[in-house]
């Protein structure tokens, strides 16, 4: 009985194929008429197949490219908007009057200070930068230092 499988050789399962002239065998032998028919039908069927699951991952993978684009498009004015508003910041902070200082909440560790707070208490921002609050003995009343 002879059986072609869409995209295969015919094989007979009757027939043992061994020994250094197998492929010679398996390979002249032509096919049953009905697996000649046959093929071109399931070949058809397995290309929509296949191009219908084309279709599927290419759209999928258009929306996703789209997805992308307006995320790294958001993310682009993020950032810009980030650095804006740094900027402003950084002018108010710098050209301020007033001392500022920037600590951090556990410690109270300088992170920043500003030409005002240099003026106030006599402290350059070096001598500041990574020094704690307590560290510099600012706080009148140590009962309320941070």
């Amino acid at each position: 009985m002879a059986v072609r499988a869409s995209g295969c050789v015919p094989a007979d399962f009757g027939t043992s194929f061994s020994g250094p002239h197998a492929a010679e065998h398996f390979h002249s032998r032509s096919p049953p008429s009905h697996a000649v028919i046959g093929n071109p039908a399931a070949a058809a069927i397995q290309n929509s197949r296949l191009y219908e699951r084309a279709e599927i991952f290419g759209s999928e993978l258009q929306r996703r490219l789209t997805d992308l684009r307006q995320t790294e498009k958001a993310l682009e004015q993020s950032e810009e908007g980030r650095r804006v508003s740094e900027d402003k910041f950084q002018k108010v902070f710098r050209s301020s009057p007033i001392s500022f200082s920037i600590t951090t909440v556990n410690e109270g560790r300088f992170v920043d200070v500003n030409a005002a707070f240099e003026r106030r208490y006599g402290y350059s921002r070096a001598e500041v930068i990574g020094r704690t609050i307590g560290e510099l003995g600012i706080w009148e009343d140590p009962k309320i230092a941070p």
